[in-house]
């Protein structure tokens, strides 16, 4: 330990030495950087006044303008930098033109040729100090300080000289007191010695130089530069710093002399050797101290688990976080609670549990616990599961051996915040209902024995302020009540508790009011007793009630229209109006359209009843709304309603009449010829009586409607035509109807009393009629015999038993007359039969026919082709060969009969096709119709390419029908389509498919010519031509070949369209029948005699 101790000692005083070299440095340093800080304060002052003036040119101006005006400038900045001794300005020639002083009487010029040839060639941002001189109007030291001065096109107009005064130097650099051992210099950089502290040398120090400068050659200016070294013979040694000032040619220089440092260094280096044995000592003092501290750390690390502990098992939430809000502790409660791990939370940051809790927000609440100042925190914390949490946190500050943490406890106050708003909840609702009900409150002052009130308080008594006098208020009550509240305030103030009583109160205006009074007693943490009352103004209440035992009363014993026509006359009594009218609404369909008055009364006269429409009339709305009120000009609101004029009713209130399922039945309303005055208290009275009128009103509505269909019944049982009787459970017949009489021929009495089985089926076992009867399901057919002997057939059906009127058990039997049905029935069946066999005769004549109709198409098409070529080819050999020989007339008659030998053969061509089609087998499968209608559309493009036609036909149609004979279809309306829409320059051909209630239709629509839809019945007829030939050219077959083909797909086809709007072509496809059969069968015969 000792030579450890030794060890240390010598390393000590090494480090006294660094150290107070070092410091030696720091300090030359830290005077040189101030030295040169003032030297270039002053120089930038003068840099930044006269860096504007040079830089415009003005001060070049200057010098060739007036005299004056360059004297006041300098004098400008003479005053601005007052340790500079005077402003001159000389001009390029070196003759001094201007000055901040009067100017002297003879011609002066520069003295310092090489300070003005240095400005006169070097640029104009570097302020150049030239040799200390004394200047020539005292015999002063100065530092001459200048810039050049340049014209607008950088040229050298002269030179601005600021002699600085050197005693300003010398004292500043006294005024610091430095220690006798520290130097100070001011250097040119060409070595001239300009200040120097101590001062060994009388200015001007134009002779001394120090050869420091050399140091400087290869140093960055402005950056300082250490040295150990003497600056010239005669000098001290010195621990120095050099360093050159950025904007001049200046070098200040800071150092202290070595044999005082060295001095100071042992001085230090025995204080050392001292610590060190202070340091032996003391380090056998932390050996003994090391064994007590590490001791308390292990006692303070038991502390700290058991805190921990504590702290896991707190019901808050405990975090520990930095100062930049990331957590370094979690206790397990806040674990369980949010949902996250303390390995998750520990390093992430607050914010991102806290989304209302922005990090400058943490940051100044830190801080102002830094401040001693604390608050809590109302925030909300994210769970893991995204529930939001608000807590209330309480934070403190703790410092650790090597950080500072922050400790919050947060608290979940979800319930506290769900009680806060249950309490806002019921006090806005308090608020409310004092407001609605027109509550007082008061509170009674017993030291002084006044009365608190609120506004409504005094509305409600009348009272001249908010504030009277206890005796006052008691003076208030009506003399009838006032012992007993005067007992019963006495009782509360002995006793104590509440009180709950309703007494009368006579206001200054002499108005007596109701009113209902609740009084509270609870005493003050002092002990004084505090009483709180409330008042609730209940007269209209009273009134109401009142109004309302009188109209129950007299209206009690009432019934049917009389309790209508009482109660009107009551109520226009009772709220002294002039009419009160109870109207019921008819309806059709759901639509109100008539109001039937059930009773009328002006005052206490009854009116005859009316029947009027409800549009346009309070009825109307009544029916929407269920009270209307319109206390005065009722005519404005319904001018239409000219019975109001008539009875120049001015105001009115209604209330709806409903029944049990809420419609609107009728309407109770009282209407008068002035301005009502309290329709509140009418509303609340007629809407009380609404519902005992609304009953009423309902049951004779009941009534009325059960009458009617008591009527209904017995004139169905009077008039059907079938037996209806109703019968006890064993069969007795209790009722039957007069159809009885009219099948069999006996009077209904005769079967009244016996059973049904002796009257209708003695010939049918007992036990099936009793299972039939009381079966209720199914039917039974037999035959009875009338009482002349006629046989009757009858269908029966039963309900079954069924409870009625004194739970005695019905049976309804019905009996249907078929005789004639079932005779009928067997004739139809005769003749279905007779019928069968002549179909079968039919078709096979049809077939007969169509095969001789075939053999005919087929004979006549080619007994007709002969002729024709022959007529065609002797034509034609005319034209070709003896057209020479005829004039015009006779080549255009030629040309006619040629013509004509082609549309015959044509019309002949159209012909076989149309019996083709009728011959043709269907062969119906699915198939896609839109290749078939673009190919054809192609061949028609290549045949005209010319045309310009815009085709429409998505990618798919699907359809079942013959694929050939469908091609033959859209061929014929495509090529009619095409044909038709020529004449326009831009066509528009569409095939498409829609649905029209559950059928696919297809249709080819074009924009062409059209057609006049009165001709359209001619369209599919066989050679049937709506345009003349000339125009348009075809034989009119195309359309009768469609409507062919698609009737014989058992579909339909129609035509739409308009002259010169085009015409769309419709037809429908059903998917083939199996039951039916798809064609009838003919003969095939070949086609090659026809085709030649």
């Amino acid at each position: 330990m000792v030579l450890c101790t030794l060890l240390i000692t010598g390393w000590l005083i090494w480090y006294a030495y660094v150290h107070a070299r070092q410091d030696i440095d720091q300090y030359n340093r830290l005077l040189a950087s101030h030295l040169s800080l003032q030297i270039d304060n002053t120089l930038k002052s003068l840099w930044q006044l006269t860096d504007p003036t040079l830089k415009n040119g003005e001060l070049a101006d200057m010098i060739n303008g007036p005299e004056e005006a360059l004297h006041r400038r300098m004098v400008e900045l003479h005053h601005s930098v007052p340790s500079v001794l005077r402003f001159m300005v000389y001009n390029n020639r070196g003759v001094l033109v201007g000055s901040s002083h009067e100017l002297p009487a003879r011609r002066v010029v520069i003295n310092d040729r090489e300070y003005f040839r240095f400005l006169q060639n070097n640029r104009s941002d570097q302020i150049y100090v030239g040799r200390q001189t004394a200047i020539r109007y005292d015999t002063l030291p100065v530092i001459p300080i200048g810039r050049r001065i340049e014209t607008a096109n950088s040229g050298f107009a002269g030179v601005l000289s600021a002699p600085l005064d050197y005693r300003f130097l010398q004292g500043w650099l006294d005024s610091l007191k430095l220690p006798n051992n520290f130097v100070l210099m001011l250097v040119r950089t060409d070595g001239e010695m300009l200040v120097r502290y101590p001062m060994l040398y009388s200015p001007p120090q134009d002779s001394t130089q120090i050869n420091a400068v050399k140091l400087l050659e290869h140093h960055p200016v402005g950056q300082p530069y250490l040295f150990n070294d003497q600056l010239k013979p005669g000098e001290l040694k010195l621990f120095g710093v050099i360093q050159q000032l950025e904007h001049s040619n200046l070098i200040a220089i800071v150092g202290v002399e070595q044999s005082a440092a060295l001095a100071e260094w042992r001085d230090l280096a025995n204080g050392y050797a001292l610590l060190g044995l202070t340091i032996l000592l003391g380090l056998l003092f932390v050996w003994w101290w090391l064994g007590r501290h590490f001791t308390a750390l292990a006692e303070t690390e038991f502390r700290w688990q058991r805190a921990q502990a504590i702290i896991d098992a707190s019901p808050d939430m405990v975090f520990a976080l930095d100062s930049n809000g990331r957590f370094q502790y979690v206790n397990d409660t806040a674990s369980q609670r949010l949902g996250y791990t303390g390995r998750t939370l520990t390093g992430s940051n607050l914010t991102d549990i806290a989304p209302n809790l922005p990090l400058i927000t943490y940051i100044q609440h830190y801080q102002h616990l830094r401040a001693d100042y604390t608050r809590n925190i109302e925030s909300q914390l994210r769970c893991a599961s995204g529930e939001i949490l608000p807590v209330e946190i309480s934070t403190k500050l703790m410092s650790m051996q090597e950080s500072e943490l922050m400790i919050a406890f947060a608290r979940d106050v979800t319930q506290r915040k769900d009680a806060e708003r249950e309490l806002a909840r019921l006090t806005e609702r308090w608020q409310m209902l004092t407001v609605s009900v027109c509550i007082g409150i008061a509170e009674w002052d017993v030291s002084h024995n006044l009365l608190d009130c609120d506004p409504i308080m005094v509305e409600i008594y009348g009272f001249p302020s908010q504030q009277v006098s206890v005796d006052g208020w008691i003076a208030s009550i009506h003399p009838e009540d006032r012992p007993r509240i005067q007992a019963e305030m006495d009782t509360i103030q002995r006793m104590g508790g509440t009180i709950d009583t309703e007494f009368r109160i006579v206001r200054q205006d002499g108005v007596i009011r109701y009113i209902r009074g609740y009084m509270l007693m609870e005493r003050n943490s002092d002990g004084t007793p505090r009483i709180v009352g409330l008042n609730i103004d209940i007269t209209d209440r009273r009134r109401a009630e009142a109004m309302v035992q009188t109209v129950l009363r007299v209206t009690s014993t009432s019934v049917g229209e009389h309790f209508f026509r009482t109660l009107v006359v009551e109520l226009a009594r009772a709220l002294n109006i002039r009419y009160a009218v109870i109207g019921s609404y008819s309806s059709d369909k759901g639509n109100y359209r008539m109001t039937h008055t059930l009773a009328r009364a002006e005052r206490t006269r009854l009116l005859p009843n009316i029947e009027y429409q409800v549009q346009g009339t309070p009825s109307e709305l009544a029916i929407d709304q269920k009270v209307c009120v319109y206390a005065d000009q009722v005519q404005t609101r319904f001018p239409t309603d000219f019975r109001l004029a008539e009875m120049n009713i001015q105001s009115l209130v209604s209330v709806s009449l409903r029944n049990g399922r809420g419609d609107v039945i009728g309407s109770l309303a009282i209407m008068d010829d002035k301005p009502i005055s309290d329709p509140s208290q009418a509303t609340t009275l007629l809407t009380i009586i609404a519902t005992r009128t609304a009953a009423e009103l309902e049951r004779l509505q009941a009534e009325a409607t059960l009458k009617q269909e008591q009527r209904y019944i017995e004139r169905v049982l009077l008039y059907s035509p079938a037996i209806i009787c109703s019968m006890s459970t064993d069969g007795l017949i209790r009722r039957i109807n007069q159809a009885y009489q009219v099948i069999t021929g006996n009077v209904p009495q005769d079967a009244i009393g016996r059973t049904w089985r002796d009257v209708f089926a003695s010939d049918i076992d007992e036990n099936l009629v009793g299972q039939f009867l009381k079966r209720g399901s199914g039917e039974m057919e037999h035959t009875i015999f009338s009482r002349s002997g006629e046989a009757r057939m009858l269908i029966w059906k039963t309900t079954g038993p069924r409870t009625g009127e004194g739970d005695a058990a019905d049976i309804i039997a019905v009996g249907v007359d078929v005789t004639m049905r079932r005779s009928a029935e067997a004739e139809i069946r005769k003749l279905n039969a007779e019928l069968e066999k002549r179909v079968a005769q039919r078709t096979e004549q049809l077939q007969a026919s169509m095969r001789e109709l075939e053999s005919f198409s087929y004979s006549v098409s080619h007994d007709l082709r002969a002729p024709l070529r022959s007529i065609g080819g002797f034509s034609t050999i005319l034209q070709e060969d003896y057209a020479d020989k005829l004039d015009e007339n006779g080549q255009d008659y030629l040309r006619r009969i040629v013509n004509s030998a082609g549309r015959m053969s044509h019309l002949i061509d159209d012909m076989l096709n149309l019996s083709r089609i009728s011959r043709q087998r269907l062969n119906v499968h699915e198939i896609d119709l839109a290749p078939i209608a673009n190919q054809i559309i192609s061949d028609l493009r290549f045949a005209e390419p010319d045309r310009r036609v815009h085709w429409i036909c998505p990618s798919t149609l699907t359809a079942n029908a013959d694929e050939r004979l469908i091609h033959i279809v859209l061929e014929n309306l495509l090529r009619n389509a095409w044909k038709f829409s020529a004449k326009h320059d831009e066509a528009t051909i569409e095939f498409n498919v829609y649905e029209d209630f559950g059928k696919r239709v297809y249709y080819v629509k074009d924009d062409g010519a059209g057609f006049d839809m009165r001709n359209a019945a001619r369209l599919f007829g066989a050679f049937q031509r709506l345009h003349d030939a000339s125009e348009f050219e075809g034989t009119g077959i195309g359309l009768a070949i469609v409507q062919r083909v698609i009737h014989r797909h058992g579909g339909s086809v129609w035509a739409e369209g308009e002259m010169d709007k085009g015409a769309k072509i419709s037809f429908t496809l059903p998917p083939p029948d199996p039951s039916q059969p798809t064609d009838i069968e003919f003969e095939n015969r070949s086609d090659d005699d026809e085709a030649s």
